[in-house]
């Protein structure tokens, strides 16, 4: 399978596995109790949100003549999606797969 990212995008992934092993490890602790799952589900989530807010805030590249400012934000995404959405994808995933029989 290949991974296609740009930037920082490849992060999701790690985050995504971290969050799963925490939601796995909880149902062993717990298995007839989902809301513990479901807070490792927004847990993940909110991770993958703030990590795209961080990595796309503009940057300050350089001055023109009369003192006004260049920036640029920088291009994260995995699979070509930003990594800000991400975060609603996994929301979503996570949440069917706690909820589901």
């Amino acid at each position: 399978m290949f991974v296609v990212w740009s930037g920082l995008g490849f992060v999701v992934i790690p985050i995504v596995i971290i969050g799963a092993v925490l939601g796995v490890a909880i149902a062993e602790f717990a298995p007839d109790i989902r809301w513990p799952r479901m807070v490792a589900v927004l847990g993940t989530s909110l991770a993958i949100f703030g990590l795209g807010l961080i990595l796309h805030r503009s940057r300050p590249v350089g001055y023109d003549g009369r003192g006004g400012r260049f920036t640029m934000t920088e291009d994260h995404s995995l699979y070509w999606i930003p990594v800000k959405y991400w975060s609603a994808i996994v929301l979503v995933i996570g949440t069917i797969l706690v909820f589901k029989k």
